[in-house]
């Protein structure tokens, strides 16, 4: 279920598909997390209250849950070859404004379903054995 996590050119099954989501959903909140604290605390040094905190947090979250999976998606797409792949590319497109709106507990579910995609050159071998 955890093997192979950090290697995301490997074609997963659906349990390990399932594990990456997992992984991938935990750290990429906590990066998140950490970065908005940094980043706010350096854009926003004159934030007094924790209402002022949170709302610096509900601003700057989205937009690096976006960055975080859309850079997963697009190095996995990228390291599988499946640039030609329609289904990767609207799981990527997909994935953008879920990881906006819902974070990484939405929005990674697509990019684990990218992982359980094989290579553009083993799809071709396929086409041409049929």
């Amino acid at each position: 279920m955890f093997k192979n996590l950090f290697d995301l050119s490997v074609k997963r099954t659906a349990k390990q598909a399932f594990g990456f989501y997992l992984v991938y959903m935990i750290l990429g909140g906590l990066l998140c997390g950490i970065f908005s604290a940094l980043i706010g605390g350096i854009l926003f040094p004159n934030a007094q209250t924790f209402y002022e905190g949170f709302r610096i947090g509900l601003f700057l979250g989205p937009i690096f849950a976006v960055l975080i999976g859309g850079a997963v998606a697009i190095l996995m797409i990228s390291l599988k070859k499946l640039w030609k792949d329609y289904v990767a590319i609207m799981l990527f497109v997909i994935s953008l404004p879920l990881l906006f709106w819902g974070g990484t507990l939405c929005g990674m579910i697509p990019v684990a379903v990218i992982t359980t995609l094989g290579n553009d050159m083993s799809n071709e071998k396929f086409c041409e054995e049929v």
